[in-house]
């Protein structure tokens, strides 16, 4: 049976979380995260990006600023009860948040990317060139998915199919970060797989090393694929995202040093 591909809302204190999904997924993915953290007693929300949970011709119709307006105005309905605010967010998730961090930085406590791609493996830049070439090409197959725990795979809520003209956007979203990075300021996270097989381990290294704040948690992780918010190490990820947010919801003045795990 597949599993909840619904957005969700947990109510809880004044400090609001964020949690982004990533490309042709759904709040799925990030539904175990968010229930760990409203159990600490944060008020959660896991918004569904356009063009996903419906269909791919729905997606094929969308970009990166239209998923970036529904971060947007998750955000904007947070701050209408919340008086701190982080993201956190999974592959295209965590661009996106990077993406926040860097535009409305001044708004958030802190922004944490889990396995966010700054570029594709070998084979996605081959692909992303062929159908560059060839713009016949509407759709790609999705081979898979890139999880090791397999009682979960057989769970998750997916397209079968990438619409082309989105992926090229979510392209032009990890170039824009990219370059973009020494203007984040504001503390921030980063956890990675060395085993992923989607988003280069490597991407996580420099989105650590070149942003601008000196709050900086890195951490590397090994029996895990792409989607850490719900493979094996779920349990370690949510705990650290946890430890992550609540510290820097409760600090005052800055006072983490930097640290790599």
């Amino acid at each position: 049976m597949k599993g909840d591909s619904s957005p969700f809302r947990f109510e809880g204190d004044e400090r609001g979380v964020v949690c982004i999904h990533g490309f042709t997924a759904s709040p799925f993915e990030m539904r175990y995260l968010g229930t760990e953290l409203a159990r600490a007693g944060m008020t959660v929300v896991g918004p569904a990006l356009p063009g996903h949970t419906t269909t791919p011709a729905d997606l094929s119709r969308t970009g990166w600023r239209d998923w970036y307006g529904a971060i947007g105005e998750a955000i904007s309905s947070l701050q209408r009860r919340c008086s701190r605010i982080a993201l956190v967010g999974q592959s295209l998730g965590g661009l996106l948040a990077l993406r926040m961090a860097q535009d409305r930085g001044s708004e958030l406590t802190a922004v944490a990317s889990l396995a966010a791609p700054l570029w594709l493996t070998a084979t996605g830049r081959a692909a992303v060139a062929l159908t560059r070439r060839i713009p016949a090409i509407k759709t790609l197959p999705k081979t898979g998915i890139d999880i090791r725990d397999r009682a979960l795979k057989r769970r998750i809520p997916t397209y079968s199919v990438i619409p082309v003209a989105p992926l090229h956007s979510l392209v032009e979203l990890a170039d824009s970060v990219h370059r973009r990075l020494g203007e984040i300021d504001i503390p921030t996270q980063v956890l990675h797989s060395r085993q992923d097989h989607t988003a280069p381990y490597e991407c996580s290294e420099v989105i650590a090393n070149r942003v601008a704040t000196p709050f900086v948690r890195h951490r590397a992780f090994q029996r895990s694929y792409h989607l850490l918010s719900i493979d094996y190490e779920r349990n370690i990820v949510a705990a650290e995202v946890l430890s992550f947010l609540e510290h820097h919801f409760s600090r005052g003045d800055h006072d983490e040093i930097r640290r790599f795990d």
